[in-house]
């Protein structure tokens, strides 16, 4: 059975880093295809790879024929209108993110769309029921469980570390050389500029050491905010841009990067680059106190990045943030060992992949069964028209 990813983007980020981990690793013995840009970054991630690959063009229809077509979970409402699937193809849909299931707007006032909402929840329901849908971690489950108001069977299918856990990189103890690794855009942007907030006000009482640095690894639509933002910081904060994965730790060895701030895969990477990771959660909104702060491996599970509300910003001085740079140097080992039992605990690639396979197997959802859901409302087929040429 040919097994199509689709996922037509062109800049790097944790979707195509994912699908094409899972493609390369697959095209050995499976019959694999993908769905992007020729100049995709799923299509460049993958360029080894002996596959089939479908090109993706703004405003030109494609057709899967067979298989199973896997892609990040959204409302149908949502999903490009050039790809069109034939009734007999099985569809497996991946929830990725906590909002990949929500209305695009207005998400918290569901009132104001109310057969919106009970058209996607009905969808999700039974795209669960089919075992065509899975979830990456507890909290995207749990989150789209809560805010459709439904219980969900699916499995947990755990993102790809796409490297050895079995053999991490030298570390380096330095409390005063940290870094932000990932995207500097979209839900990313708040979390990186608060914590660059939280780090000043421990400058400002003197809790850094003077020498304090801080890297900023990725690019993104927001890295110009970001920078401006840095302008305010008291300490050095250093852009770096993107860096491809393999010469990740030849600049973290050189730069002495010691500790890593992130979210989602780029936690993963952090973890096998030797460096001590505090997880960033995202939020929407503005907030004037501070999140808790703290190691990755204070959560013993899967969740790569939750959604924080008004409650969570309880703290008016960054605190956990302070203990945690006070304390550094003696808990360094510490954390760089259970860093090492985390990844083997719940991202080992090899289990991982399993699931993923057997999810496949499960899967008994076809077009035929959610054709009706891909109509889609006059507004948006308006908007596909000025925006694609394409009325669908």
């Amino acid at each position: 059975m040919k097994i199509t990813f689709f996922f037509p983007y062109k800049y790097v980020s944790g979707v195509p880093i994912l699908f094409s981990r899972i493609v390369n690793y697959f095209s050995n013995y499976k019959n694999v295809s993908i769905v992007d840009y020729e100049d995709g970054a799923l299509s460049k991630l993958t360029s080894k790879s002996n596959i089939e690959r479908i090109v993706f063009k703004d405003g030109v229809k494609i057709n899967i024929s067979s298989g199973i077509l896997i892609m990040q979970a959204y409302s149908p409402e949502y999903i490009r209108p050039e790809l069109t699937i034939s009734s007999n193809v099985k569809l497996l849909f991946w929830i990725l993110h906590s909002n990949n299931l929500k209305l695009n707007l207005f998400q918290n006032f569901k009132f104001l769309r109310y057969f919106e909402l009970n058209k996607l929840k009905s969808f999700v329901e039974l795209i669960d029921l089919r075992g065509g849908l899975i979830s990456m971690d507890e909290s995207t489950k749990f989150n789209t469980q809560n805010y459709l108001n439904v219980l969900l069977k699916n499995e947990i299918v755990p993102i790809l570390a796409g490297t050895n856990i079995f053999k991490t990189c030298k570390s380096i103890n330095d409390r005063n050389t940290w870094a932000y690794f990932g995207r500097v855009e979209s839900f990313k942007t708040n979390p990186l500029i608060k914590f660059l907030e939280s780090l000043d006000i421990l400058y400002n009482k003197d809790v850094l050491d003077k020498s304090f640095i801080f890297h900023v690894i990725g690019d993104g639509q927001d890295l110009e905010i970001v920078k401006l933002f840095s302008k305010k910081i008291n300490f050095k904060v250093n852009f770096l841009g993107f860096i491809e994965n393999k010469n990740l730790y030849k600049i973290i060895s050189e730069l002495k990067i010691s500790c890593i701030a992130a979210m989602g895969t780029s936690i993963l990477d952090a973890m096998s680059l030797g460096c001590n990771v505090i997880k960033l959660n995202f939020f929407q909104n503005q907030f004037k106190n501070y999140p808790k702060y703290y190691f990755k491996t204070n959560e013993n599970t899967y969740c790569l990045g939750d959604e924080l509300v008004d409650k969570d910003f309880s703290n008016t001085f960054p605190v956990d943030l302070m203990d945690i740079y006070l304390n550094y140097q003696n808990n360094f080992n510490d954390i760089i060992k259970k860093q090492e039992i985390y990844l083997k605990t719940f991202y080992d690639d090899s289990k991982n992949l399993k699931k993923l396979e057997i999810a496949i197997d499960n899967c008994n959802l076809s077009y035929f069964e959610i054709g009706d859901y891909f109509k889609r409302s006059i507004f948006r087929r308006l908007y596909h028209k000025y925006r694609y040429n394409l009325f669908s």
